[in-house]
């Protein structure tokens, strides 16, 4: 592989493991409203979010604060004054036909119970726990108690829906919920609180799943090794076309690269539909730097006349490499010479391999993710629907999760996906 930096810049340790849970205090009266993320302490929040995801770390909330612009605020819940949970909320609002993975009346708008709903009816919404990243995990003190978990999370969900109330919101919806943020989610309230018909079903995201590979090989040819014969084969044909053509790999930081990225990135974004710019793109990686510039690595691919032909941006987070976005000059780079899979693959897997990183998250899923090796996990929405629409009933919730389960099932299946019920078996959420 390319030779890669021999130092590893900003990666501080992983956190240890949290300690047993001590006695819980009792949780103070309902809930609070933060306007930022960063008027938290940082302490308090880096708490929260030990083990957690990258995405729902105070920098990267930071970030999507300064990018989205979408009237972000985070209901919290205390404990004798400590901060021990906390949900971002976000108001959301998209024009038609504007592309966005968050446009949660375009994923679910097609169930029996919501189909004919009015889109005007939908928006302005507000959205829970993630607007980037493709991750939400309720932030919850790990000293909490499961009793005092459950307690915390019943809060934040009613402050939510609060909040969406109080800013006029006529629909919302945690979406990208992982499997053990929705047992939690699930978990937080008893069932005899409300009848079946006012239940709000977990449903799997019709989006996508996601995607890890977990770094359990001591060298990147025994990565290789672990794949199928087919899958070696291929992976070896595309590092042999890449090295063929002249690339080399470089890795640094956002903040020291010598070219602007947002132009690559605007090429790639408008290829899969979006309506970006290379001024748009490059704010995007501005705002990065501002506040992730420490743990960003940059895989930058450069031909052999030493021009820039592309680049991966990943995020280091706790021992974990977190892909977030490439970039191509598509009009220098033919369309079989390997550079997308070496640079999003198999680069970045040689880096954690080398520098010690437990896992590399690849994000939503694709059949090229799970052909090098990815795991799929399922991810799950809670959604509220507009006043006077029906909340979809459980057999209505079963029959997609069923049909999104077996879709899931045909597409990844051939590469050795499993798709157990511990994972893809949830049924039930919280009381609307």
């Amino acid at each position: 592989m390319t030779d890669h930096l021999r130092t590893d810049p900003g990666r501080g340790p992983v956190p240890p493991a949290p300690s047993p849970p001590a006695p819980t205090p009792a949780l103070d009266p309902g809930t609070g409203v933060l306007p930022s993320v960063e008027a938290c302490d940082a302490a308090e929040w880096a708490r929260l979010g030990r083990g957690r995801s990258l995405y729902v770390s105070r920098p990267y909330l930071a970030y999507a604060e300064r990018c989205h612009q979408d009237g972000a605020a985070y209901v919290t819940c205390r404990a004798q004054g400590r901060l021990v949970a906390a949900l971002p909320a976000y108001e959301c609002a998209w024009p038609d036909g504007e592309l966005d993975a968050y446009d949660y009346q375009d994923q679910y708008g097609g169930l029996p119970a919501l189909a004919g709903v009015d889109r005007a009816l939908w928006y302005p919404g507000m959205l829970g726990g993630t607007r980037s990243g493709y991750v939400t995990d309720p932030l919850l003190d790990p000293a909490l108690d499961e009793r005092a978990q459950r307690e915390a999370t019943r809060r934040l969900l009613r402050g939510f829906r609060q909040r969406a109330a109080d800013r006029g919101a006529r629909s919302a919806a945690l979406l990208y919920l992982t499997s053990d943020a929705a047992r939690i989610v699930s978990a937080s309230s008893a069932r005899e609180e409300a009848p079946d018909g006012e239940r709000a079903p977990l449903l799997l995201s019709p989006f996508g799943v996601d995607t890890w590979l977990p770094v359990d090989f001591a060298t990147f040819e025994d990565y290789v090794r672990q794949l199928s014969s087919k899958r070696r084969h291929a992976v070896r044909r595309e590092i042999a076309a890449f090295r063929a053509q002249g690339r080399r790999v470089e890795v640094t930081r956002l903040g020291d690269c010598p070219e602007a990225l947002g132009q690559l990135l605007a090429n790639v974004q408008r290829k899969y539909g979006h309506r970006s710019t290379a001024a748009r793109m490059t704010d995007l990686l501005d705002q990065y730097t501002r506040v992730l510039d420490d743990e960003s690595r940059v895989f930058l691919c450069r031909g052999p006349d030493g021009g820039l032909l592309g680049y991966a941006l990943y995020f280091a987070w706790e021992g974990v490499l977190y892909a977030r976005n490439v970039g191509f000059d598509y009009e220098r780079l033919p369309g079989d010479d390997g550079t997308y899979f070496n640079l999003l693959f198999y680069e970045p897997i040689a880096y954690a391999v080398e520098h010690g990183y437990r896992a590399v998250h690849f994000g939503m899923g694709s059949r090229a993710k799970a052909a090098r090796g990815a795991l799929i996990r399922p991810l799950w929405s809670l959604l509220l629907p507009p006043e006077g629409a029906r909340v979809p009933s459980p057999g209505e919730a079963g029959a997609w999760n069923a049909a999104w389960r077996d879709r899931w099932a045909r597409e990844y299946r051939g590469f050795g996906a499993q798709l157990p019920d511990a994972e893809w078996g949830l049924t039930e959420g919280p009381w609307a």
